[in-house]
């Protein structure tokens, strides 16, 4: 399956949303990275793939983890300090472009 794009707007106050290893599909919903109050994100190890372009700008953000997919593109997150960033941002380097980021 995939996520469904309506889920960020169901959900408007979703803090943190954990679907690691389910082999899901599709790209993650752009309404979904840019939700506010998302704090946590665990979408490792499906077959989610294309590009995204998120900012995680927001010093609340703990974890996001994307690694084990096929996704490109480019994540920011200089809203916080690089250290914080570094044990709590996954990614598979070579896919992502993540500014700020001393894992990449």
């Amino acid at each position: 399956g995939e996520i469904p794009e309506c889920l960020a707007t169901a959900l408007t106050s979703l803090e943190g949303l954990s679907l690691q290893g389910n082999n899901i599909g599709g790209s993650i919903p752009s309404q979904l990275l840019s939700l506010s109050t998302l704090t946590k994100l665990d979408v490792s190890n499906n077959e989610l793939t294309g590009t995204i372009d998120a900012v995680f700008d927001s010093p609340d953000v703990t974890m996001v983890n994307l690694s084990g997919n096929s996704i490109g593109g480019q994540v920011s997150f200089c809203g916080a300090a690089d250290v914080f960033f570094s044990n709590m941002f996954l990614v598979d380097c070579g896919q992502v472009d993540c500014s700020c980021c001393s894992n990449c």
